[in-house]
């Protein structure tokens, strides 16, 4: 038997009794955990009928309206889901389009 396999098969050994040893903490740690995600699931649930009913009358009100060939708004800003590189793209094509007007 090699040194390092000797070593392996130590370390292998002592790696299994100290997941033995600490299995009771972890499922102990999981359960807390599992707990305070219920609890916080629970209180969102609570509110989120409440949020949902006063966003539903703002949403209602400020629907942004943008230019399908320019993607701009009526104040010249483009959507906030929109990446840079996909404004620059747009950015580029037009001032293609006007060079050669």
């Amino acid at each position: 038997m090699a040194k390092s396999e000797r070593k392996s098969k130590w370390k292998r050994k002592f790696r299994a009794i100290k997941r033995e040893k600490n299995k009771k903490k972890e499922l102990m740690m999981l359960n807390t955990v599992i707990e305070k995600r219920n609890q916080a699931l629970s209180e969102v649930m609570a509110t989120e009928t409440s949020v949902q009913e006063d966003e539903q009358m703002q949403v209602a009100g400020e629907q942004k309206v943008y230019n399908s060939k320019t993607k701009l708004d009526k104040n010249g800003n483009y959507p906030a889901w929109m990446n840079q590189r996909a404004i620059k793209k747009i950015k580029k094509i037009k001032k293609r389009l006007n060079s050669k007007k």
